[in-house]
This record gives C-alpha cells, structure tokens and sequence, in this order.
C-alpha cells in the first residue's frame, strides 16, 4: 500500500496505529474529523473518500475528500446504491466498474471506477460509513478491503467513547429534579451566547422564572410540595418556548430561560405568551383541588439594554422577577 500522491510506502498497521495514537482519547467527533481532514496521510492513496456519521436515514458528512465522485445520479452519498447496501446487510461492499454511471453534468459517466463501502458498527448497529473510492478500473484489491475494516474497527470505538461521553456529559448538565439543564450549564451557554451576541451586535434575553403557590412569596424556603411543582413549571415551559431557547434549573426556586436573537420587546410578549400558556397548564392540573391555583412571575432580562455580563443581566432579571408580582406577573428592570 503505498500513498498515491506522494509515493512514499505507508503500510496497513502504520496507517491504522497512526491514526489510533492520533485520535487516541479525542471524545468529540467533529475533532476526529478534523484530524482526518488535517492529517490525510491514511486516505491520500485513494482518489475520494468519505466518511459519513449518524443513525437510521440521518447521516452527515464527518469527513471527505471529492465526494463528488461517489455521487453519479444519486442525490446524496446516503443515496449511493453501495452506501444503502452496505446499511441494509452490515457488511462491507466492494463495487467496481459497473459501478460507472452517467450524468447529465457528466454525460460520459462519473469518474468512479471501484468503490469499497464499510460500515462503523456500534452494537451491531449501523452508525456510519466509511468509503473510499478510486478512478482506476478494479483497483481496489485486499489490502483496501482490509483497510477499511480496520478503520471502522477504529471509527466505531470512537463513536462509542463519543456516544458514553455524551451520556456523562448530558448527567452532569442537567437537573435531577426537572430535567432542564443545571446552573453549571447556564453558566457555560450563557457566556458563550453573549460572546457572540456582543461579537455581532445581536440580540439576547433572559427570563426568570418562579412558581407563586397560593400567594406564597418567591424568596421563602421551599416547602414539601415545591419540588412538585417546580417540576410542573418546567415540564409546560419545555411545550411552551422554542426549540432554539434553552430552559435551566438556576436555583431551587428559579428557573432560567435564554431567549438567543430576540430583543426587549420581543421577550416580554414571549414572557407574556409563556406566562399565559404556562399559568393554563398549572389551573388545569389543579382543577378540582381548591384554593388559589399556581401560577408563575417573570422577570425579563435583555441584553443589551439591561447589561452586557452574566453577573448584570442575572442581577437585573432578579430585580424584574421581583417587581413581577405588581406588574401583572411580569417585571422588568424599570418597572413601577
């Protein structure tokens, strides 16, 4: 086996231990894509390879190089004929010359001549695919086979260490009692959020959040029952918000919600229409049990009339969500 564009010799075992000591405890897949975009040396022999990522009929694109040849008439590399079958049966497939196809951009046909597709098992089930493709007749032989398994061997080792990272990594980022993410999490996303608000001079808002049990005021221990209902709160605001907007567990008492690419005005009718919907789910929830029905105050927060740093846009939604409860639920900073 030798690199095809340089000459220089590369063995199957240096290839595979190369790329193995170059991963070697990367947790993140976009990383080990970029390391097979960085560093080709394992696939510069072959004229295209690509390697695709994912689960069921959503596959992306983890690394490629002229992926274009595996293309033909197929829409999409997923739509490839070899791709599909190398899903279907779990094995490796090894496709050569009637492989060739025309297009109308290419009325003699695409330039792939052999192509071997291989699958990245995890738990005997399909993940990714691994090809490599060249545009001489029949010239990939058992050594590329070879190859290709073993680099699915490494790829699916990968992608389990990735899938257990993600496991542990979605434990420690959430909040045991609701769900939502932790207050470690806020932390992080929301440093990260207004970087790049400040960066290109976009919008961002904050909404705190609490329950008002039958008139009990906001800032008193929680008693038995809260952790119930808090939990209920954050169950109607996850149906209520959108899927770009991320809700958090800040306190015991307090949930946070980050509205990204929304300014002042538009968070306080999103704090209105939360308020509406949410305050329904609670009184249908406690129909019949008597007394006052929950309901939740807000205090909204925006960047950047109200703070351009964690520390002021947290303190200003706080000094809103007290003003809330005379402000028909909802306060803002400059409140009456």
């Amino acid at each position: 086996m030798t690199n095809k564009h340089s000459g220089a010799p590369v063995t199957i075992p240096s290839a595979i231990l190369a790329l193995h000591h170059r991963i070697g405890a990367v947790l993140e897949l976009e990383e080990i894509g970029r390391i097979l975009v960085d560093e080709p040396v394992y696939l510069e022999r072959y004229d295209g390879y690509a390697i695709l990522l994912g689960e069921g009929n959503e596959m992306g694109i983890l690394a490629q190089r002229d992926a274009h040849l595996m293309i033909g008439e197929a829409g999409s590399l997923s739509d490839v004929p070899a791709v599909q079958s190398c899903r279907e049966t779990k094995t490796t497939v090894h496709a050569a010359d009637h492989l060739h196809r025309a297009t109308p951009e290419n009325p003699d046909g695409s330039s792939l001549q052999s192509m071997i597709c291989s699958p990245v098992l995890v738990h005997d089930t399909v993940r990714g695919v691994i090809c490599l493709v060249s545009s001489d007749g029949d010239a990939l032989h058992k050594g590329d086979l070879q190859f290709a398994e073993l680099l699915t061997q490494e790829l699916s080792m990968a992608v389990l260490r990735a899938d257990q990272y993600a496991w542990v990594k979605a434990l420690t980022s959430r909040d045991a009692g609701t769900g939502c993410y932790n207050r470690g999490q806020f932390k992080e996303d929301i440093n990260a959020s207004l970087s790049s608000s400040l960066r290109y001079g976009r919008p961002l808002s904050l909404l705190m959040v609490t329950a008002d049990d039958s008139g009990r005021r906001a800032d008193t221990p929680v008693h038995g029952d809260y952790g119930v209902l808090i939990k209920n709160v954050a169950d109607a605001l996850c149906n209520s918000i959108r899927l770009c907007d991320r809700l958090y567990r800040y306190s015991e008492h307090q949930l946070v919600l980050l509205l990204p690419e929304t300014d002042r005005e538009q968070a306080h009718r999103a704090a209105t229409r939360v308020k509406q919907l949410v305050d329904g789910r609670l009184a249908d929830a406690a129909e019949g049990a008597g007394g006052k029905p929950p309901s939740i105050h807000i205090g909204v927060a925006n960047l950047p009339v109200d703070g351009g740093s964690e520390e002021t846009l947290v303190h200003a939604a706080e000094a809103a969500l007290r003003k809330a409860p005379q402000s028909g639920g909802i306060g803002t900073v400059d409140s009456a």
